[in-house]
């Protein structure tokens, strides 16, 4: 018993290594397909050498935590509340399978064999769509994650999201869990019509995929297009004394940047860009930077500009959101969109009305404020007559039901404005991207990505990457943005997550159908 216990935990270790190697990292930057299909098969196994439930979910906390430390570290950087956002993620995720780990042990256990990876893969599944939707959404480092580079897989988000390609990457690790204990006959009879139907699947996706790419590319050889220039200014907002320099910063890249292609629609800045909050009467925008003021520079481009800047809806009670903000050159605002997905606990922090509550994020964590006011996710951006902009701001850009829904009310393209270079690494550039390339597909809509220090790209709507910048860099990208035709929507956009929905149905349905069986021998 206690080699089985020292096994497990080993393994649960082991399959959490290997599920940060799948996944974008220092090493392999947008991560390896290849292990993401056997990463999880360890920690499969593992459930399978404990027998009580108590002993599984300590197998599970352990994967977890180890999970979140070797997938997440990049949190440290996150200046002075880094040991508060690592070990909110680490005991977010050990919450999560303190509840699931019980429902993946009984599969482990109960299950007929031939059964057992299918029903894993759908729990796993379940598992993903739980902690991607909400408050506390956090939809990173999903299964399917390290597929969006493999176009055919990757257009089978356009039908169903991005989870048949989670449970076809989970499905592959479940079977590979089998082989330990595959010692009979029928046991390997079991084994190998699983593998051969998680092939078919994959054949089948691949088919599918081809088919549904060559038709998007023809679709795409059509659209109207925008010609955006996207500026990477590499500054470091945290720096006392660098909002000015890199307004400046920006402004050079700017004008760089349309020397060389001057037919632009428009000129696309940052997350918060702008620290200081912009309106036409802002006298700082009138004088600074020095002899170069940023209203002189918006006549001198005569491009407008979509930029991050706070936005003040009451300055009294400090009622401000995060903002993307379209600037017209006459200094006029075209429109706002207000980041309505939050970064819990450090945008915007729950029960802040709660004295106790409020006084220990004070005192002991250091928040002086619950944060930023949520936006209206229903505020689209129009460029012009013919061009509606979803611009979701930051982590909002891996939240498939915000754009889908902003998909549904007309934006013809998404343009996300990030700052992630607080994260100082290649992972915390490339897991965010990896998540936001479904975006593009689920929705038939080009993702243009904006961003401080990368990762500063255009997404065609078929998750194919045409241009983008190096990381932690400073300069301009041109592109030539196809703008999905109004009223055009994909199967996901009309159906939503009915994949995923289907499984935990079916899951429910077979454990119910299990119980009662059971009770009535």
């Amino acid at each position: 018993m206690k080699r089985h216990s020292l096994a497990a935990s080993g393994l649960a270790i082991l399959s959490a290594l290997l599920y940060a190697l799948a996944m974008p990292n220092e090493f392999l930057a947008y991560g390896s397909p290849t292990v993401a299909l056997f990463a999880l098969a360890p920690f499969f196994a593992a459930l399978r050498l404990v027998s009580s439930i108590g002993h599984s979910m300590m197998i599970g906390t352990l994967f977890s935590i180890t999970m979140s430390i070797t997938q997440f570290f990049w949190l440290l950087y996150f200046q002075d509340f880094s040991i508060w956002t690592l070990t909110g993620v680490a005991f977010g995720h050990a919450i999560y399978f303190l509840l699931f780990t019980p429902i993946f042990h009984a599969l482990s256990k109960q299950s007929k064999d031939v059964l057992r990876p299918f029903l894993l893969a759908a729990a796993w599944c379940g598992y993903e769509y739980f902690r991607s939707v909400g408050f506390l959404g956090f939809p990173w480092n999903m299964a399917a994650h390290p597929f969006g580079g493999v176009l055919p897989l990757a257009q089978i988000a356009s039908l169903a999201g991005m989870w048949p390609l989670s449970f076809l990457a989970v499905l592959f690790s479940a079977l590979a869990a089998e082989i330990p204990f595959t010692r009979s006959r029928e046991k390997l009879q079991d084994f190998a019509k699983g593998l051969a139907t998680a092939t078919a699947v994959t054949l089948l996706f691949f088919v599918t995929g081809t088919v549904l790419l060559r038709q998007e590319n023809q679709r795409i050889d059509v659209m109207e297009r925008r010609n955006l220039l996207l500026v990477q200014t590499n500054a470091d907002y945290w720096r006392p004394g660098e909002a000015i320099k890199a307004i400046q910063k920006g402004q050079n890249l700017t004008r760089e940047g349309l020397k060389s292609h001057p037919d632009v629609d428009l000129v696309v800045w940052s997350e918060n860009s702008l620290q200081y909050p912009y309106t036409e009467k802002s006298r700082i925008y009138h004088t600074k930077p020095e002899g170069d003021s940023f209203r002189h520079f918006l006549q001198d481009i005569s491009v407008p500009l979509l930029t991050g800047s706070p936005y003040f809806l009451d300055k009294e009670g400090f009622n401000a959101m995060n903002g993307a903000m379209l600037i017209r050159p006459d200094g006029s605002v075209g429109g706002v969109y207000g980041k309505s997905q939050l970064v819990p606990f450090a945008e915007r922090v729950p029960f802040w009305d709660f004295a106790p509550f409020r006084t220990f994020m004070e005192e002991t964590v250091g928040l002086v404020s619950a944060g930023w006011t949520p936006g209206n996710p229903a505020a689209l951006i129009r460029l012009d007559e013919n061009t509606t902009m979803a611009t979701p701001i930051c982590f909002e850009d891996c939240f498939s039901y915000l754009t889908r829904y902003q998909a549904r009310l007309g934006a013809g393209l998404f343009v996300n404005l990030t700052n992630d270079s607080w994260s100082k690494t290649v992972a915390g550039e490339t897991q965010h991207f990896a998540a936001a390339r479904f975006r593009s597909v689920e929705t038939g809509r080009s993702l243009v990505r904006s961003t401080n220090a990368g990762v500063t790209a255009l997404i065609l709507p078929t998750g194919k990457v045409t241009k983008h910048l190096p990381l932690y860099t400073d300069g301009s990208l041109f592109v030539s943005v196809p703008i999905a035709p109004s009223g055009y929507q994909t199967a996901y956009m009309v159906l939503g997550d009915w994949f995923v929905q289907l499984l935990i149905v079916a899951l429910i349905l077979y454990r119910v159908t299990t119980v009662r069986n059971r009770g009535g021998k």
